[in-house]
């Protein structure tokens, strides 16, 4: 049975040392910890032009025009609460996410959605750190479920239409690479 939430792409399909070489591309693409906030988007063109190993990677398996390219940045022993992206009228669906460095551990959760009354349009906590972004935010966070979770260990799609959030147990920043379809 497929999961409901995400699905890891099969590297079975790559040669065992591709997803290494993408990885460190992207990790030497940037100094990491010079980025302060938890998010960066790069410019137009920057991943083509920095990282054609893995431009090519995700041109060769999208199934759809790319709208948004973005790396977020967990801090050390830090998280991105629980949130939906988008609005809850307006969600963003899916994301290809691509993970780049200090990923290990760090698992990304899943929470039961079925009670609607529970949420609202607001700031997505640490709001300084995330540009001021909205999305979906629990009223309650005590009335969140976890209903599945892994860890982000090769590319993955994911829902990002339904409750999610980061914790990042590791001593550097965790850096994933997320693509919006």
């Amino acid at each position: 049975m497929q999961n409901k939430y995400y699905h890891k792409y099969d590297i079975d399909f790559c040669p065992d040392w591709f997803f290494e070489d993408m990885r460190n591309e992207l990790i030497e693409s940037r100094d990491w910890t010079q980025t302060t906030d938890m998010v960066w988007r790069p410019p137009e063109g920057w991943l083509q032009e920095n990282t054609p190993k893995c431009y090519n990677w995700i041109e060769a398996v999208r199934e759809h025009d790319i709208t948004l390219i973005r790396f977020h940045l967990t801090p050390p022993k830090g998280k991105l609460n629980i949130h939906i992206d988008g609005t809850l009228e307006d969600p963003r669906v899916y994301a290809l996410n691509i993970p780049v460095m200090n990923y290990e551990n760090a698992l990304m959760k899943w929470y039961d959605f079925s009670d609607k009354n529970n949420w609202k349009n607001d700031y997505v906590e640490p709001r300084d750190k995330l540009f001021n972004s909205k999305g979906g935010v629990p009223i309650d966070p005590s009335k969140c479920v976890v209903v599945d979770q892994t860890v982000i260990d090769r590319p993955t799609f994911l829902r990002t239409d339904v409750p999610h959030s980061i914790d990042n147990p590791n001593d550097g920043v965790r850096v994933i690479l997320s693509i919006r379809f």
